[in-house]
């Protein structure tokens, strides 16, 4: 059974030292759980988005999984280097950064 959104429009009151309780049924939603962190944006003054700090660690990403696209990538640079007019008009595209990527990958790196 899936649970319902909070509603909109919830409230909790700054403490002290910047303390605040989130309701129980945001915390519920947001899956935030004693020990979450959290991360903050202020998109604009008066206005603050709080998001569920996603890391590797809490995304559980299968190894095997992991090992499978970084052997990709890796086996797509090769192939694109092997690929005389691919890997050029790769360069042309990174000289239009105008050095903005320093990945050793422009001539003479």
């Amino acid at each position: 059974m899936e649970k319902e959104a909070p509603e909109k429009r919830l409230s909790g009151t700054v403490r002290e030292r910047g303390q605040i309780t989130i309701p129980k049924e945001v915390r519920e939603q947001a899956q935030l759980e004693e020990g979450t962190e959290v991360d903050f944006e202020v998109p604009e003054p008066g206005e603050v988005v709080i998001r569920r700090k996603i890391s590797f660690d809490t995304l559980a990403l299968d190894n095997e999984f992991v090992r499978s696209v970084i052997a990709s990538t890796a086996e797509g640079y090769e192939a694109l280097r092997n690929d005389e007019d691919a890997w050029n008009a790769e360069l042309e595209e990174r000289a239009v950064l105008e050095g903005s990527l320093d990945d050793g990958l422009a001539p003479g790196s």
